[in-house]
């Protein structure tokens, strides 16, 4: 007998310091919701001593819950043995704190009593919402982006590291058509293999981008696309998947066409524009044959070109104010310039007329009706 009431008590000890010592709020709470016993955790995590908190009902820990509720609650828990519900706690110093409850119902004492353990969320609560609305950030920043790159003029597409079309915006399925989940040299190309020269092939290689110039026969003709790849990375930088865009440039190739043709159409012309233009400029006389022929009218009249015809508009300004007499400092604060600009504007002049000095200058300007 002795044996078996040591054996009790040392489980009773036992039981008493898990209820004791646990770092779980454990309570036991009558069907009245008065709180008979708890722990050590209970009243501390509340910020109330054990006195204070052993004065303590349910309704003054839950300020959002009514008698009515505390008891539909006791009922339930009473029907269906045991129950988990959130609720919200107020501290000694009044700050909330998300609850979780897990009660069920026990006898203690010679009647049943609910035995309740008390985990605050608090923090994880406010860690799923933190995650929750990161999530719907990244969401609504994937809708932008997405619709940002359906709007574009260029046929963007992404393939996988087994060169699976991932996908395909709206230009690249008007362009190609729609070929989720198909290898790209097969939807694309028609081939049964890894393009030669793959620009995606390339970028997995060095993870640098990558441009080729491609052809392909349409209904309407040839028609040639710039595409560019490079990698996309995951968040540890690790390479995930290859991204296209190609860009339609039939338009600019048909017009280097056309430019090669119109110079090599030209032949000998530019040597024969460059002969004539340095005839004019050193000796003012003649364009020459066969140039000369189409400004010369009816007859083998000679074409003389004053000199001053060769000034651009400015030049031409700045030299009527230096023929008039004015100095350098005057000319650059009625044309709103630097003495050094106007400088640079009398060096060309005096060049381009095979001029020596302002007085050369003057002499050409009132000879020409230039100035008074």
């Amino acid at each position: 007998m002795e044996r078996n009431s040591d054996n009790c008590n040392e489980a009773e000890n036992g039981y008493r310091i898990l209820f004791e010592e646990s770092p779980e709020s454990m309570l036991v709470i009558d069907t009245a919701g008065s709180i008979a016993r708890f722990n050590e955790a209970a009243h501390r995590q509340l910020g109330y001593s054990r006195d204070e908190f052993a004065r303590l009902g349910i309704r003054d820990i839950d300020p959002f819950e009514t008698d009515e509720g505390i008891g539909a609650k006791a009922r339930k828990v009473l029907h269906e043995g045991t129950a988990e519900f959130d609720v919200k706690q107020r501290t000694k110093s009044g700050d909330l704190r998300d609850v979780h409850v897990i009660t069920r119902v026990i006898p203690f004492g010679g009647r049943n009593v609910f035995y309740s353990i008390w985990r605050d969320v608090t923090q994880f609560n406010s860690s799923l919402q933190a995650l929750r609305t990161a999530l719907q950030r990244a969401e609504e920043a994937k809708a932008r982006a997405e619709t940002i790159v359906e709007s574009l003029g260029e046929a963007i597409s992404i393939q996988g590291p087994d060169f699976r079309v991932l996908y395909q915006n709206r230009m690249s399925r008007d362009k190609v058509g729609a070929h989720i989940g198909e290898y790209c040299y097969s939807a694309y190309e028609r081939r049964d293999r890894i393009c030669e020269g793959c620009p995606v092939v390339a970028s997995f290689t060095d993870a640098n981008p990558h441009t080729v110039v491609r052809s392909t026969r349409t209904g309407r003709g040839v028609s040639f696309f710039e595409i560019t790849a490079s990698v996309l990375r995951d968040t540890e930088g690790r390479i995930i998947a290859g991204i296209e865009v190609a860009r339609d440039i039939t338009a600019r190739k048909g017009a280097e066409s056309e430019l090669c043709r119109r110079i090599d159409k030209l032949g000998h012309a530019p040597s024969e524009l460059v002969s004539a233009i340095r005839e004019v400029y050193e000796s003012g006389r003649n364009l020459g044959l066969p140039l000369a022929k189409p400004f010369a009218g009816e007859g083998e009249k000679d074409i003389m070109i004053p000199l001053h015809e060769l000034l651009s508009a400015r030049e031409l300004q700045v030299l009527r104010m230096i023929a008039s007499g004015k100095a350098g400092r005057t000319i650059a604060d009625e044309l709103s310039l630097s003495v050094k600009t106007v400088a640079t504007f009398r060096s060309r002049i005096l060049k381009k007329m095979r001029l020596a000095n302002n007085a050369q200058l003057a002499q050409y300007a009132i000879r020409n009706g230039l100035v008074d």
